[in-house]
C-alpha cells in the first residue's frame, strides 16, 4: 500500500505512516489519480508550455517524495537489520558469557573438589597457615589430610608437636597413642610419651605404657621402671606338714608378700625373714619386689597344699624295751615315744564319760620325761596331739597295778573317780 500523503510504499497494517507520520489512508498501489493526471496530461499535450512545466514539477515532486520514501524505508530496514544483528550479537554474547561462567564454575568446582580430596594440597595449605601463624587453620587442614589418609604417621607427629608447643597436653597424648594404635612398636611415640610421664612423675602411666612392649630398644626406655621379679625358694605342691619358705631378690628391693591370695601391691606384708606356712589345706603365696621409685615388679606366686597326717598311736616302753607287763612291785616310770612336733598328754583315772582328754581344757598333764605309776590299781589314758595341725592319735587306755607302797596319784587326779570294771576283772589293752 502507498501513503496518501508522501506516496511511500507501506507494508503491513499501520495506523500511521512509518515515513511521514501522517494517518494512513489505505490506497492501492495503483493510483487512479496519477493515471488520470497522466491521461489529462496526454490529452492536453497541446497545452501551453507553462502548463507542461507545472505538471513536470509536480511529477518531479512526486518522484522525489517516492525516492525519499524509498530511501527512508531502506534506511529503516537497514536500521532494523542492524537492530536484529545487535540483538543477535547481544544474545550470542550472553550465551557465550553464560557458557563461560558455567565452565568457570564447573572448573572451579572441579578444582575445589580435587583439592578437597588431595592429601598433598591439605598439607601444603596447613604449612602455609603455619607460616602465617594461624594454628587453628593449620590444625583443620591437617585433620582434613588425616581424613584422606587415616594411617598417616607424619601428620600425626606434626600435630603432636604442635599440641605440645601450644600446651595442649591431652591432645598431644591422644595423638601419640593414636600413632601406637597404628604402629604398636613405634619408638618415637613411646619415647615422647615416656618423657612426658617421667617429667610429671606419673609412674602409673609409665607402667601402663610399658605393658605389651616387646622391642628391646623400647624396653630400654623403662629400665629404671623394670623391677626384677623376686624368687620363691620352695616350689608349690603338696606337703605333709608345715613348711618354711624363703623369698629373695637380686637387688636391694623391698619384698612384699601375702598368704591369703590377695594382691601384694595393695595388701602386702614387708618380708623380713623365712615365712612359715602351717595352715592345713591350700595356701597361695604371692610376692612382689619394689624399687626406690615405688615401682613394683610382676607378681610371683606359688600354691601350697598342707596335708597333715594324724600322729601314730602312742607307744609305751620301759627301760628302752617294749612293755611286757602292766603289774609292778617297785617304783616304775613309763616312757612314751613322742613324734617330733607333737605333745603327749596323759591322765590317771579319767572319767571319759565326762571329759575328753583331747580337749584343751581337759584335766591332763603333758608328758615330759616319764609317767610315774602310782600305788594301787589305776587306769592310764594317753593321747598324742600334733602341735601344728591339732590332729590327734587314737586314745590309749590301760590299767596298771603297782604293789609298791607310798607312790601317790598326782594331786590333780585324786578327786577323779576311777573307772573300775563292773565285774572286777582287769581291763584289756585298748586303743580307740
Amino acid at each position: 500500500m502507498n501513503c496518501f500523503n508522501c506516496g511511500a510504499s507501506v507494508t503491513g497494517e499501520h495506523k500511521k505512516c512509518p515515513f511521514c507520520g501522517q494517518s494512513m489512508q489505505i490506497v492501492p498501489d495503483y493510483n487512479f489519480l496519477e493515471d488520470d493526471n497522466i491521461n489529462v496530461m496526454m490529452e492536453e499535450s497541446t497545452a501551453s508550455e507553462s502548463e507542461k512545466s507545472v505538471d513536470k514539477e509536480a511529477a518531479e515532486r512526486i518522484r522525489r517524495r517516492k525516492q525519499q520514501a524509498r530511501e527512508k524505508e531502506k534506511q529503516r530496514r537497514l536500521e532494523r537489520k542492524k537492530q536484529r544483528q545487535m540483538i543477535l550479537i547481544f544474545i550470542a554474547v550472553v550465551v557465550v558469557c553464560g557458557v563461560l561462567f558455567t565452565a568457570f564454575f564447573a572448573v572451579n568446582d572441579m578444582i575445589q573438589t580435587r583439592n578437597e580430596n588431595s592429601y598433598d594440597y591439605q598439607v601444603k595449605q596447613a604449612e602455609n597457615a603455619l607460616k602465617n601463624d594461624n594454628f587453628d587453620e593449620a590444625k583443620d587442614f591437617y585433620y582434613k589430610a588425616l581424613s584422606l589418609k587415616p594411617d598417616d604417621l607424619e601428620v600425626r607427629f606434626t600435630l603432636a608437636e604442635l599440641f605440645a608447643q601450644h600446651d595442649m597436653t591431652n591432645d598431644m597424648i591422644t595423638m601419640y597413642k593414636d600413632i601406637l594404635k597404628i604402629d604398636s612398636q613405634n619408638y618415637t611415640a613411646y619415647k615422647m610419651l615416656f618423657q612426658h610421664y617421667n617429667a610429671i612423675g606419673d609412674v602409673d602411666a609409665i607402667l601402663e605404657l610399658r605393658q605389651g612392649v616387646t622391642d628391646n630398644r623400647i624396653m630400654a626406655l623403662f629400665q629404671d621402671y623394670a623391677v626384677e621379679n623376686p624368687t620363691i625358694y620352695l616350689k608349690g605342691g603338696t606337703y605333709n606338714g608345715a613348711i618354711d619358705v624363703m623369698i629373695t631378690s637380686k637387688l636391694t628391693y623391698e619384698i612384699y608378700y601375702t598368704i591369703d591370695g590377695s594382691d601384694p601391691t595393695k595388701n602386702g606384708i614387708l618380708y623380713n625373714g623365712i615365712i612359715r606356712i602351717d595352715k592345713s589345706g591350700m595356701t597361695t603365696l604371692k610376692t612382689v619386689s619394689k624399687n626406690e621409685k615405688g615401682v613394683y615388679s610382676n607378681v610371683v606366686q606359688e600354691t601350697y597344699y598342707i596335708v597333715y597326717k594324724a600322729p601314730d598311736d602312742p607307744v609305751i616302753i620301759l627301760n628302752g624295751q617294749a612293755l611286757a607287763t602292766k603289774t609292778f612291785d617297785t617304783e616304775t616310770y613309763l616312757e612314751v615315744i613322742v613324734p617330733s612336733g607333737c605333745t603327749a598328754y596323759y591322765a590317771w583315772d579319767l572319767d571319759e564319760k565326762i571329759v575328753d582328754i583331747r580337749a584343751e581344757d581337759a584335766n591332763r598333764l603333758a608328758y615330759v620325761d616319764g609317767i610315774r605309776v602310782p600305788s594301787g590299781d589305776h587306769k592310764l589314758t594317753l593321747v598324742i596331739i600334733d602341735n601344728t595341725s591339732g590332729l590327734s592319735s587314737n586314745i590309749y587306755r590301760e590299767r596298771f597295778v603297782c604293789t609298791a607302797p607310798g607312790i601317790p596319784v598326782p594331786e590333780q587326779f585324786i578327786n577323779q573317780q576311777p573307772e573300775n570294771p563292773e565285774d572286777g576283772s582287769e581291763i584289756d589293752d585298748e586303743t580307740v
